[in-house]
Protein backbone atom coordinates (compact mmCIF):
# COMPACT_ATOMS: atom_id res chain seq x y z
CA UNK A 1 0.00 0.00 0.00
CA UNK A 2 1.17 3.71 -0.69
CA UNK A 3 2.10 6.09 1.69
CA UNK A 4 0.45 9.69 1.52
CA UNK A 5 3.41 11.97 1.77
CA UNK A 6 3.31 14.01 5.13
CA UNK A 7 3.04 17.46 3.01
CA UNK A 8 0.20 16.24 1.31
CA UNK A 9 -1.67 14.93 4.57
CA UNK A 10 -1.12 18.41 5.92
CA UNK A 11 -2.36 20.68 3.07
CA UNK A 12 -5.27 18.43 2.89
CA UNK A 13 -5.85 19.14 6.38
CA UNK A 14 -5.62 22.95 5.83
CA UNK A 15 -7.56 22.92 2.98
CA UNK A 16 -10.59 20.78 5.22
CA UNK A 17 -10.43 23.61 7.93
CA UNK A 18 -11.33 26.34 5.25
CA UNK A 19 -15.25 27.71 5.44
CA UNK A 20 -16.76 29.17 2.63
CA UNK A 21 -18.10 32.28 4.00
CA UNK A 22 -20.87 34.02 1.74
CA UNK A 23 -20.90 37.67 2.06
CA UNK A 24 -24.49 38.91 0.65
CA UNK A 25 -23.09 42.29 -0.53
CA UNK A 26 -23.76 43.60 -4.16
CA UNK A 27 -22.03 45.79 -5.14
CA UNK A 28 -23.64 47.17 -8.32
CA UNK A 29 -26.24 47.88 -6.03
CA UNK A 30 -24.48 49.75 -4.00
CA UNK A 31 -22.67 51.59 -6.76
CA UNK A 32 -26.27 52.52 -7.89
CA UNK A 33 -26.55 53.57 -4.49
CA UNK A 34 -24.14 55.83 -4.31
CA UNK A 35 -25.00 57.62 -7.34
CA UNK A 36 -28.38 58.13 -6.72
CA UNK A 37 -26.68 59.40 -3.03
CA UNK A 38 -24.16 61.97 -5.34
CA UNK A 39 -27.06 62.98 -7.72
CA UNK A 40 -30.02 63.47 -5.84
CA UNK A 41 -29.10 64.60 -2.25
CA UNK A 42 -29.85 67.39 -0.62
CA UNK A 43 -29.54 68.93 3.08
CA UNK A 44 -33.14 69.12 5.01
CA UNK A 45 -34.10 72.33 4.57
CA UNK A 46 -32.40 73.26 1.44
CA UNK A 47 -33.19 72.87 -2.38
CA UNK A 48 -29.70 72.62 -3.66
CA UNK A 49 -28.41 69.28 -4.82
CA UNK A 50 -25.64 69.68 -2.44
CA UNK A 51 -23.23 66.98 -3.89
CA UNK A 52 -23.69 67.60 -7.71
CA UNK A 53 -22.98 71.35 -7.30
CA UNK A 54 -20.03 70.24 -5.96
CA UNK A 55 -19.30 68.07 -8.71
CA UNK A 56 -20.95 70.40 -11.53
CA UNK A 57 -18.33 73.40 -10.18
CA UNK A 58 -15.67 71.02 -10.75
CA UNK A 59 -14.13 71.44 -6.96
CA UNK A 60 -10.66 70.02 -6.38
CA UNK A 61 -12.01 68.06 -3.28
CA UNK A 62 -15.33 66.92 -3.01
CA UNK A 63 -16.04 66.13 1.15
CA UNK A 64 -18.53 63.79 1.77
CA UNK A 65 -20.03 63.67 5.36
CA UNK A 66 -21.09 60.32 6.48
CA UNK A 67 -23.69 61.50 8.34
CA UNK A 68 -25.68 62.49 5.36
CA UNK A 69 -25.37 59.13 4.42
CA UNK A 70 -26.52 58.09 6.96
CA UNK A 71 -29.81 60.04 6.46
CA UNK A 72 -29.50 58.82 2.85
CA UNK A 73 -29.58 55.29 3.45
CA UNK A 74 -28.57 53.84 6.98
CA UNK A 75 -27.64 50.17 5.95
CA UNK A 76 -25.17 51.68 3.44
CA UNK A 77 -23.29 54.02 5.64
CA UNK A 78 -23.04 50.57 7.42
CA UNK A 79 -21.24 48.87 4.54
CA UNK A 80 -18.92 51.98 3.57
CA UNK A 81 -17.71 52.78 7.27
CA UNK A 82 -16.88 48.99 7.77
CA UNK A 83 -14.82 48.64 4.04
CA UNK A 84 -13.73 52.42 3.35
CA UNK A 85 -11.39 51.58 0.76
CA UNK A 86 -13.69 49.54 -1.36
CA UNK A 87 -16.39 51.81 -1.63
CA UNK A 88 -14.19 54.84 -1.75
CA UNK A 89 -12.91 53.01 -5.21
CA UNK A 90 -16.86 52.88 -5.89
CA UNK A 91 -17.32 56.82 -5.42
CA UNK A 92 -14.48 57.64 -7.77
CA UNK A 93 -16.01 55.52 -10.41
CA UNK A 94 -19.18 57.56 -9.67
CA UNK A 95 -17.76 60.76 -9.99
CA UNK A 96 -16.03 59.88 -12.64
CA UNK A 97 -19.02 58.38 -14.92
CA UNK A 98 -20.88 62.06 -13.97
CA UNK A 99 -18.00 64.10 -14.70
CA UNK A 100 -16.56 62.34 -17.90
CA UNK A 101 -19.62 60.43 -19.47
CA UNK A 102 -22.11 63.07 -19.14
CA UNK A 103 -20.43 66.01 -19.73
CA UNK A 104 -21.40 67.72 -16.61
CA UNK A 105 -17.57 69.62 -16.14
CA UNK A 106 -14.57 70.65 -18.65
CA UNK A 107 -12.11 68.97 -17.86
CA UNK A 108 -8.40 70.17 -18.18
CA UNK A 109 -6.61 70.80 -21.59
CA UNK A 110 -4.45 67.31 -21.21
CA UNK A 111 -7.44 65.21 -19.86
CA UNK A 112 -9.44 66.78 -23.44
CA UNK A 113 -6.19 65.43 -25.29
CA UNK A 114 -6.69 62.37 -23.83
CA UNK A 115 -10.45 61.90 -23.78
CA UNK A 116 -10.59 62.95 -27.45
CA UNK A 117 -8.04 60.55 -28.72
CA UNK A 118 -10.02 57.68 -26.78
CA UNK A 119 -13.41 59.01 -28.39
CA UNK A 120 -11.29 58.64 -31.89
CA UNK A 121 -10.57 54.86 -31.51
CA UNK A 122 -13.56 53.83 -29.33
CA UNK A 123 -16.76 55.99 -29.75
CA UNK A 124 -19.14 53.69 -28.32
CA UNK A 125 -16.72 53.44 -25.00
CA UNK A 126 -17.38 54.96 -21.49
CA UNK A 127 -14.28 57.41 -21.08
CA UNK A 128 -14.72 56.64 -17.00
CA UNK A 129 -14.49 53.18 -16.93
CA UNK A 130 -11.01 53.12 -19.66
CA UNK A 131 -9.35 56.63 -18.55
CA UNK A 132 -11.22 58.02 -15.37
CA UNK A 133 -8.39 57.02 -12.96
CA UNK A 134 -5.68 58.51 -15.06
CA UNK A 135 -7.43 61.79 -16.31
CA UNK A 136 -9.33 62.74 -12.80
CA UNK A 137 -7.86 65.94 -11.10
CA UNK A 138 -9.97 66.29 -7.82
CA UNK A 139 -10.17 63.96 -5.02
CA UNK A 140 -12.93 62.85 -2.14
CA UNK A 141 -13.11 62.88 1.14
CA UNK A 142 -14.64 60.86 3.37
CA UNK A 143 -15.53 62.41 7.30
CA UNK A 144 -17.31 61.78 9.77
CA UNK A 145 -16.15 63.86 13.03
CA UNK A 146 -19.10 63.08 15.01
CA UNK A 147 -18.10 59.68 15.98
CA UNK A 148 -14.17 61.11 17.08
CA UNK A 149 -12.29 58.48 19.15
CA UNK A 150 -9.14 59.43 21.46
CA UNK A 151 -5.79 58.52 19.44
CA UNK A 152 -4.69 55.63 21.67
CA UNK A 153 -8.49 54.21 20.80
CA UNK A 154 -7.04 53.28 17.12
CA UNK A 155 -7.14 49.30 17.63
CA UNK A 156 -7.08 46.85 15.02
CA UNK A 157 -10.38 45.99 14.70
CA UNK A 158 -10.56 49.72 13.39
CA UNK A 159 -8.43 49.21 9.97
CA UNK A 160 -10.08 49.90 6.73
CA UNK A 161 -12.45 51.75 8.43
CA UNK A 162 -13.14 55.59 8.85
CA UNK A 163 -12.04 57.09 11.76
CA UNK A 164 -11.59 60.66 13.50
CA UNK A 165 -9.62 61.60 16.13
CA UNK A 166 -7.89 64.65 17.49
CA UNK A 167 -3.94 65.37 18.14
CA UNK A 168 -1.40 67.37 17.88
CA UNK A 169 1.23 67.85 15.33
CA UNK A 170 4.61 67.33 16.57
CA UNK A 171 6.57 66.76 12.43
CA UNK A 172 5.37 67.44 9.17
CA UNK A 173 7.60 66.82 6.04
CA UNK A 174 8.09 68.25 3.01
CA UNK A 175 5.45 68.29 0.11
CA UNK A 176 6.23 65.56 -2.35
CA UNK A 177 5.03 64.49 -5.61
CA UNK A 178 3.36 61.03 -5.39
CA UNK A 179 2.43 58.62 -8.19
CA UNK A 180 -0.73 57.55 -8.88
CA UNK A 181 -0.79 56.41 -12.27
CA UNK A 182 2.26 55.07 -13.83
CA UNK A 183 2.46 55.73 -18.11
CA UNK A 184 4.44 53.01 -19.92
CA UNK A 185 5.53 53.23 -23.56
CA UNK A 186 6.76 50.41 -25.30
CA UNK A 187 10.03 50.72 -27.14
CA UNK A 188 9.27 48.04 -29.81
CA UNK A 189 5.60 48.81 -30.33
CA UNK A 190 4.97 52.29 -29.15
CA UNK A 191 1.52 51.20 -26.98
CA UNK A 192 0.79 52.46 -23.92
CA UNK A 193 0.50 50.59 -20.75
CA UNK A 194 -0.98 52.26 -17.41
CA UNK A 195 -0.02 51.09 -14.21
CA UNK A 196 -2.66 52.29 -11.13
CA UNK A 197 -0.66 52.53 -8.03
CA UNK A 198 -2.31 51.98 -4.26
CA UNK A 199 1.05 52.76 -1.96
CA UNK A 200 4.16 54.94 -3.70
CA UNK A 201 6.28 54.11 -1.24
CA UNK A 202 6.35 50.13 -2.30
CA UNK A 203 5.84 49.61 -5.76
CA UNK A 204 7.64 47.64 -9.01
CA UNK A 205 7.73 49.43 -12.40
CA UNK A 206 7.34 47.09 -15.26
CA UNK A 207 9.59 46.00 -17.34
CA UNK A 208 7.75 43.56 -20.16
CA UNK A 209 5.45 45.35 -22.44
CA UNK A 210 2.09 42.57 -22.62
CA UNK A 211 0.00 44.24 -25.80
CA UNK A 212 -1.98 42.79 -28.15
CA UNK A 213 0.65 43.75 -30.63
CA UNK A 214 4.06 42.65 -29.25
CA UNK A 215 2.61 38.95 -28.27
CA UNK A 216 1.43 38.52 -31.80
CA UNK A 217 4.96 39.42 -32.52
CA UNK A 218 6.30 37.05 -30.13
CA UNK A 219 8.74 39.85 -28.96
CA UNK A 220 9.06 41.24 -25.05
CA UNK A 221 9.10 45.07 -25.39
CA UNK A 222 10.97 46.72 -23.02
CA UNK A 223 8.35 49.40 -21.48
CA UNK A 224 10.24 52.89 -20.19
CA UNK A 225 8.21 55.42 -18.10
CA UNK A 226 7.38 58.53 -18.95
CA UNK A 227 6.59 60.24 -16.44
CA UNK A 228 5.18 63.54 -17.93
CA UNK A 229 1.91 61.15 -18.86
CA UNK A 230 1.82 59.75 -15.34
CA UNK A 231 -0.34 61.60 -12.85
CA UNK A 232 1.02 62.32 -9.83
CA UNK A 233 -0.36 64.24 -6.56
CA UNK A 234 0.92 66.22 -3.49
CA UNK A 235 1.97 64.12 -0.70
CA UNK A 236 2.52 64.87 2.70
CA UNK A 237 3.68 63.16 6.07
CA UNK A 238 2.01 64.10 9.56
CA UNK A 239 3.34 62.82 12.87
CA UNK A 240 0.74 63.37 15.42
CA UNK A 241 0.68 63.06 18.97
CA UNK A 242 -2.12 62.19 21.28
CA UNK A 243 -3.09 65.06 23.85
CA UNK A 244 -1.79 65.80 26.96
CA UNK A 245 -5.29 65.45 28.64
CA UNK A 246 -6.13 61.80 26.98
CA UNK A 247 -2.52 60.43 28.31
CA UNK A 248 -3.20 58.00 31.49
CA UNK A 249 -1.04 58.85 34.39
CA UNK A 250 2.55 57.26 34.08
CA UNK A 251 1.96 56.90 29.83
CA UNK A 252 3.97 57.92 27.37
CA UNK A 253 1.38 59.96 24.41
CA UNK A 254 1.70 57.68 21.67
CA UNK A 255 2.19 58.89 18.24
CA UNK A 256 0.51 57.62 14.23
CA UNK A 257 1.93 58.74 11.37
CA UNK A 258 -0.91 60.69 8.67
CA UNK A 259 -0.51 60.79 5.30
CA UNK A 260 -2.29 63.72 3.61
CA UNK A 261 -2.55 64.47 0.11
CA UNK A 262 -4.28 67.50 -2.65
CA UNK A 263 -6.16 70.02 -0.98
CA UNK A 264 -5.45 68.76 2.61
CA UNK A 265 -1.31 69.22 2.56
CA UNK A 266 0.61 72.27 3.27
CA UNK A 267 -2.48 73.20 5.65
CA UNK A 268 -0.76 72.79 8.89
CA UNK A 269 2.12 73.25 10.97
CA UNK A 270 3.68 72.00 13.87
CA UNK A 271 2.62 73.25 17.15
CA UNK A 272 -1.43 72.89 16.05
CA UNK A 273 -4.14 71.00 17.75
CA UNK A 274 -6.32 69.47 14.16
CA UNK A 275 -8.84 66.33 13.84
CA UNK A 276 -8.41 64.43 11.53
CA UNK A 277 -10.74 61.62 9.36
CA UNK A 278 -9.45 59.49 7.69
CA UNK A 279 -8.86 55.52 6.72
CA UNK A 280 -6.70 53.09 9.38
CA UNK A 281 -4.30 50.71 7.14
CA UNK A 282 -1.45 48.31 7.38
CA UNK A 283 1.46 49.49 6.03
CA UNK A 284 4.55 46.65 5.89
CA UNK A 285 7.70 47.33 6.24
CA UNK A 286 10.13 47.29 3.14
CA UNK A 287 13.59 47.25 3.08
CA UNK A 288 16.21 46.75 5.54
CA UNK A 289 13.24 47.44 8.17
CA UNK A 290 11.30 44.70 6.79
CA UNK A 291 14.07 41.89 8.00
CA UNK A 292 13.76 42.89 11.29
CA UNK A 293 9.55 43.68 11.87
CA UNK A 294 8.86 39.86 10.43
CA UNK A 295 5.05 39.87 9.78
CA UNK A 296 4.55 43.34 12.38
CA UNK A 297 2.72 46.06 10.00
CA UNK A 298 2.90 49.66 10.95
CA UNK A 299 -0.11 51.27 11.22
CA UNK A 300 -1.09 54.33 8.93
CA UNK A 301 -4.14 56.92 8.42
CA UNK A 302 -4.85 58.02 5.44
CA UNK A 303 -5.46 61.47 5.98
CA UNK A 304 -8.89 62.52 3.82
CA UNK A 305 -9.64 65.71 5.99
CA UNK A 306 -8.02 67.48 8.49
CA UNK A 307 -10.01 70.60 10.59
CA UNK A 308 -8.30 72.83 13.02
CA UNK A 309 -9.68 72.20 16.39
CA UNK A 310 -12.19 74.92 17.58
CA UNK A 311 -13.25 74.74 21.12
CA UNK A 312 -16.87 76.27 22.14
CA UNK A 313 -17.42 78.74 24.90
CA UNK A 314 -20.07 79.67 26.52
CA UNK A 315 -20.38 83.19 28.42
CA UNK A 316 -21.59 83.38 31.43
CA UNK A 317 -21.44 85.81 34.25
CA UNK A 318 -18.94 85.16 36.43
CA UNK A 319 -17.22 87.50 38.87
CA UNK A 320 -13.21 87.59 38.86
CA UNK A 321 -13.24 86.77 42.90
CA UNK A 322 -15.21 83.76 41.81
CA UNK A 323 -12.54 82.52 38.88
CA UNK A 324 -9.71 83.29 41.66
CA UNK A 325 -11.41 80.79 43.85
CA UNK A 326 -11.62 78.04 41.07
CA UNK A 327 -8.18 78.30 39.83
CA UNK A 328 -6.65 75.43 41.78
CA UNK A 329 -8.84 75.57 45.16
CA UNK A 330 -7.09 72.85 46.72
CA UNK A 331 -3.99 75.07 46.99
CA UNK A 332 -4.14 77.55 49.69
CA UNK A 333 -4.24 81.34 49.74
CA UNK A 334 -1.42 82.91 46.90
CA UNK A 335 -4.46 84.95 45.99
CA UNK A 336 -2.21 87.95 43.94
CA UNK A 337 -0.38 85.14 41.94
CA UNK A 338 -3.39 83.19 40.88
CA UNK A 339 -4.77 86.55 39.17
CA UNK A 340 -1.34 87.13 37.55
CA UNK A 341 -1.93 83.73 36.05
CA UNK A 342 -5.47 84.09 35.06
CA UNK A 343 -4.18 87.23 33.50
CA UNK A 344 -1.68 85.51 31.25
CA UNK A 345 -3.97 82.78 29.98
CA UNK A 346 -6.48 85.48 28.88
CA UNK A 347 -3.26 87.70 27.68
CA UNK A 348 -3.93 90.65 24.88
CA UNK A 349 -4.56 90.50 21.26
CA UNK A 350 -1.05 92.01 19.57
CA UNK A 351 -1.40 94.92 18.02
CA UNK A 352 0.18 95.36 14.33
CA UNK A 353 1.17 98.63 13.74
CA UNK A 354 0.95 100.82 10.59
CA UNK A 355 4.69 100.45 9.46
CA UNK A 356 4.71 96.90 9.88
CA UNK A 357 5.63 96.22 13.25
CA UNK A 358 3.83 93.56 15.60
CA UNK A 359 3.32 94.58 19.36
CA UNK A 360 3.28 91.21 21.21
CA UNK A 361 0.10 91.06 23.24
CA UNK A 362 1.33 87.98 25.31
CA UNK A 363 2.50 88.04 29.08
CA UNK A 364 5.82 86.43 29.88
CA UNK A 365 5.98 85.79 34.03
CA UNK A 366 8.78 84.98 36.41
CA UNK A 367 7.41 83.62 39.53
CA UNK A 368 10.74 83.80 42.39
CA UNK A 369 10.25 81.88 45.16
CA UNK A 370 11.14 79.87 48.72
CA UNK A 371 11.03 76.51 47.98
CA UNK A 372 7.41 74.66 48.38
CA UNK A 373 4.76 77.01 47.99
CA UNK A 374 2.95 74.94 45.11
CA UNK A 375 4.86 77.10 42.33
CA UNK A 376 5.30 74.26 40.22
CA UNK A 377 1.60 73.13 41.14
CA UNK A 378 -0.04 76.35 40.12
CA UNK A 379 2.11 75.65 36.79
CA UNK A 380 0.80 72.85 35.62
CA UNK A 381 -2.51 73.52 36.48
CA UNK A 382 -2.08 76.67 34.37
CA UNK A 383 -0.78 74.73 31.73
CA UNK A 384 -3.59 72.14 31.52
CA UNK A 385 -5.92 74.73 31.58
CA UNK A 386 -4.38 76.43 27.94
CA UNK A 387 -5.48 75.30 25.52
CA UNK A 388 -2.36 75.09 24.27
CA UNK A 389 -0.60 74.43 27.14
CA UNK A 390 2.74 72.83 27.45
CA UNK A 391 4.54 71.71 30.70
CA UNK A 392 8.56 71.00 31.23
CA UNK A 393 11.36 71.57 33.25
CA UNK A 394 14.53 73.28 33.38
CA UNK A 395 16.04 70.30 34.22
CA UNK A 396 15.27 67.90 31.46
CA UNK A 397 15.56 70.52 28.64
CA UNK A 398 17.64 71.13 25.96
CA UNK A 399 17.66 73.82 23.17
CA UNK A 400 16.47 71.60 20.47
CA UNK A 401 13.92 70.80 23.06
CA UNK A 402 12.05 73.71 23.81
CA UNK A 403 12.24 75.18 20.51
CA UNK A 404 13.01 72.44 17.08
CA UNK A 405 15.01 69.30 16.29
CA UNK A 406 16.35 68.38 13.25
CA UNK A 407 15.92 64.81 12.60
CA UNK A 408 15.74 62.41 9.55
CA UNK A 409 12.85 60.92 8.13
CA UNK A 410 12.95 57.04 8.09
CA UNK A 411 11.50 56.62 4.89
CA UNK A 412 12.74 59.08 2.64
CA UNK A 413 16.12 60.55 4.60
CA UNK A 414 15.69 63.58 4.63
CA UNK A 415 15.92 66.23 6.95
CA UNK A 416 12.75 67.19 8.80
CA UNK A 417 11.72 69.70 11.54
CA UNK A 418 9.56 68.64 15.04
CA UNK A 419 8.60 70.94 16.77
CA UNK A 420 9.68 71.72 20.61
CA UNK A 421 7.98 72.87 23.76
CA UNK A 422 7.14 76.88 22.45
CA UNK A 423 6.47 75.66 19.13
CA UNK A 424 4.07 73.29 20.41
CA UNK A 425 2.63 75.94 22.75
CA UNK A 426 1.87 78.10 19.33
CA UNK A 427 -1.04 80.65 20.34
CA UNK A 428 -0.67 79.02 23.75
CA UNK A 429 1.06 78.85 27.03
CA UNK A 430 4.64 77.09 27.81
CA UNK A 431 5.72 76.73 31.72
CA UNK A 432 9.50 76.12 32.22
CA UNK A 433 9.70 74.85 36.14
CA UNK A 434 13.28 74.74 37.84
CA UNK A 435 14.39 77.36 35.21
CA UNK A 436 17.48 78.36 37.31
CA UNK A 437 18.66 74.71 36.80
CA UNK A 438 18.58 75.00 33.04
CA UNK A 439 21.81 75.59 31.17
CA UNK A 440 23.48 78.56 30.30
CA UNK A 441 23.55 77.66 26.30
CA UNK A 442 20.02 76.00 26.88
CA UNK A 443 18.41 79.33 28.20
CA UNK A 444 19.75 81.48 25.42
CA UNK A 445 17.16 79.62 22.96
CA UNK A 446 14.12 81.23 24.67
CA UNK A 447 15.81 84.76 23.77
CA UNK A 448 14.33 85.26 20.60
CA UNK A 449 10.62 83.60 21.49
CA UNK A 450 10.39 85.96 24.47
CA UNK A 451 10.87 89.18 21.97
CA UNK A 452 10.65 88.16 18.75
CA UNK A 453 7.74 85.18 19.69
CA UNK A 454 9.55 83.08 16.43
CA UNK A 455 12.32 80.78 16.10
CA UNK A 456 14.84 80.87 13.73
CA UNK A 457 16.57 77.84 12.06
CA UNK A 458 19.23 77.26 10.06
CA UNK A 459 20.27 73.45 10.34
CA UNK A 460 21.17 70.85 7.51
CA UNK A 461 20.67 72.87 4.64
CA UNK A 462 16.98 73.91 6.37
CA UNK A 463 16.70 77.83 6.58
CA UNK A 464 13.17 78.85 7.94
CA UNK A 465 11.35 80.44 11.08
CA UNK A 466 8.55 78.82 13.21
CA UNK A 467 5.73 80.52 15.21
CA UNK A 468 5.85 80.27 19.12
CA UNK A 469 3.12 83.08 19.76
CA UNK A 470 2.77 81.95 23.45
CA UNK A 471 3.27 83.20 26.82
CA UNK A 472 6.66 82.09 29.39
CA UNK A 473 5.69 81.44 32.54
CA UNK A 474 8.84 80.28 34.42
CA UNK A 475 9.24 79.33 37.78
CA UNK A 476 13.06 79.49 39.73
CA UNK A 477 14.50 79.08 43.24
CA UNK A 478 16.32 81.85 44.96
CA UNK A 479 20.11 81.08 44.38
CA UNK A 480 21.08 80.43 47.99
CA UNK A 481 18.09 78.12 48.97
CA UNK A 482 15.70 81.23 50.50
CA UNK A 483 14.89 85.00 49.67
CA UNK A 484 16.93 87.02 50.91
CA UNK A 485 14.68 90.64 51.33
CA UNK A 486 17.69 92.82 51.27
CA UNK A 487 18.74 91.48 47.89
CA UNK A 488 17.26 92.46 44.38
CA UNK A 489 15.56 90.51 42.32
CA UNK A 490 18.22 90.12 39.96
CA UNK A 491 21.24 89.22 43.07
CA UNK A 492 18.29 86.50 44.14
CA UNK A 493 18.26 85.28 41.54
CA UNK A 494 21.02 83.47 39.20
CA UNK A 495 19.90 84.53 35.79
CA UNK A 496 21.37 87.32 33.48
CA UNK A 497 20.08 90.63 33.19
CA UNK A 498 19.42 90.05 28.94
CA UNK A 499 16.58 87.19 29.92
CA UNK A 500 15.22 89.31 33.25
CA UNK A 501 14.73 92.24 31.21
CA UNK A 502 12.03 89.91 29.06
CA UNK A 503 9.90 89.23 31.60
CA UNK A 504 6.85 91.61 31.81
CA UNK A 505 6.13 90.82 35.25
CA UNK A 506 8.44 88.98 38.04
CA UNK A 507 6.40 87.84 41.14
CA UNK A 508 8.29 87.26 44.34
CA UNK A 509 7.24 84.10 46.95
CA UNK A 510 8.10 84.44 50.43
CA UNK A 511 7.68 81.68 53.22
CA UNK A 512 7.46 83.61 56.49
CA UNK A 513 7.36 82.11 59.62
CA UNK A 514 3.53 82.71 60.80
CA UNK A 515 1.89 80.45 63.07
CA UNK A 516 -1.73 81.39 62.37
CA UNK A 517 -1.10 81.11 58.77
CA UNK A 518 0.53 77.33 59.21
CA UNK A 519 -2.38 76.41 61.35
CA UNK A 520 -4.95 77.85 58.60
CA UNK A 521 -2.79 76.06 55.60
CA UNK A 522 -2.56 72.89 57.48
CA UNK A 523 -6.51 73.20 57.74
CA UNK A 524 -6.79 73.28 54.34
CA UNK A 525 -4.74 70.68 53.52
CA UNK A 526 -6.52 68.21 55.54
CA UNK A 527 -10.17 69.15 54.37
CA UNK A 528 -8.98 68.69 50.95
CA UNK A 529 -7.55 64.79 51.61
CA UNK A 530 -10.10 64.14 54.15
CA UNK A 531 -12.36 61.43 53.37
CA UNK A 532 -15.71 63.60 54.44
CA UNK A 533 -14.73 65.44 51.53
CA UNK A 534 -14.80 63.58 48.33
CA UNK A 535 -17.27 65.68 46.48
CA UNK A 536 -14.21 67.77 46.56
CA UNK A 537 -12.76 66.35 43.35
CA UNK A 538 -15.65 66.69 40.92
CA UNK A 539 -15.48 70.34 42.81
CA UNK A 540 -12.65 70.68 41.26
CA UNK A 541 -13.20 69.40 37.98
CA UNK A 542 -15.97 71.97 37.61
CA UNK A 543 -13.67 74.71 38.60
CA UNK A 544 -11.93 73.80 35.92
CA UNK A 545 -14.15 73.37 33.13
CA UNK A 546 -15.42 77.12 34.51
CA UNK A 547 -12.07 78.96 34.59
CA UNK A 548 -11.80 77.31 31.29
CA UNK A 549 -14.65 78.31 29.70
CA UNK A 550 -14.11 81.79 30.59
CA UNK A 551 -10.38 82.04 29.26
CA UNK A 552 -11.85 80.86 25.97
CA UNK A 553 -14.82 83.68 25.77
CA UNK A 554 -11.99 85.89 26.94
CA UNK A 555 -9.49 84.79 24.17
CA UNK A 556 -12.35 85.15 21.83
CA UNK A 557 -13.59 88.73 23.26
CA UNK A 558 -9.43 89.92 22.61
CA UNK A 559 -9.49 88.46 18.72
CA UNK A 560 -12.88 89.61 18.01
CA UNK A 561 -11.44 93.41 19.37
CA UNK A 562 -8.06 92.64 17.58
CA UNK A 563 -9.79 92.12 14.07
CA UNK A 564 -11.87 95.44 14.67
Amino acid sequence: MQQIPHKLKQTAVQQKDLVAVHIDVSYEDDRDALKRFLLFFKEPGSDDFKYLSAVATNQKQIDVNLRDLALFDASLHGRVSRNTPTYLRLLYGVVDEIRFDYDVTSPSPFAQHRISRFKEKHPDSPVSAALGFLVRDYSIALFDFVESVPLRGLRSSRIGTVVSFPGIVVRSSQTKPSIRVATYICEACGTETYQQIEDADSFDLLDECRSIRCRSMRIRGALCLVSRGSRFVRQQRLLLQEETTAVPPGAVPRTVSVDVFDQSAETTRPGERVDVSGILLPRPHFGQWRMGAGLLNETVVLGMKVAHSVAVARPAATSSRKLVDSFAPEIYGLVDLKKLLLLVLVSSPGASMADGMRIRGDINLLVVGDPGIAKSQLLRRAAALSGRGVYTTGRSSSAAGLTAAVVRDTVTGEWLLEGGALVLADGGLCCVDEFDKMDETDRVAIHEVMEQQCISISKAGINTTLNARCSVVAAANPARGRYNQGRSVEQNVNLPVSLMSRFDVMAVLRDEADANKDMALAGHVTNVVADDNRVADNDRVANDNRVANDNRVANDNSNVDNSN
